[in-house]
């Protein structure tokens, strides 16, 4: 229900807070090029670019349509694929993907599409 879903919520942001209040990462620690997306309707994300350009030399940011919540909704998906893709394609090399983990989600298969390891699909390491 929704209250134990606030509730448990709530609980796991406090703890991540707690573990993490006294670790400060170097500024600009991380220089390989860096793809951050942004939604044009939700300004509230704005922090996002703010503290992640301390720590990302090279931070790309690019702006999608509608808000956080519709990034990847139908509407927005394909902007979003489109970023990411010419992301890919100009800073590809700089990407260590041996580091890529699979995901416990499984990844539908469209007609035509190269097969996967195990069905899943791969997790870019977090930043």
């Amino acid at each position: 229900d929704f209250m134990h879903s606030v509730t448990v919520g709530a609980r796991n942001m406090d703890l991540l807070w707690a573990l993490m209040q006294d670790y400060q990462p170097e500024l600009h620690s991380f220089n390989k090029p860096v793809l951050l997306l942004m939604s044009s309707d939700s300004p509230e994300f704005q922090i996002a670019e703010d503290i992640n350009s301390s720590y990302c030399r090279d931070l790309r940011t690019s702006y999608t349509l509608g808000t956080h919540y519709e990034m990847l909704s139908p509407r927005v998906a394909g902007m979003v694929a489109n970023i990411i893709g010419n992301f890919l394609r100009e800073h590809g090399d700089a990407i260590d993907f041996s580091t890529l983990q699979p995901s416990r989600e499984v990844v539908p298969k469209a007609p035509g599409a190269a097969p996967t390891p195990n069905g899943v699909a791969p997790r870019l390491p977090l930043v």
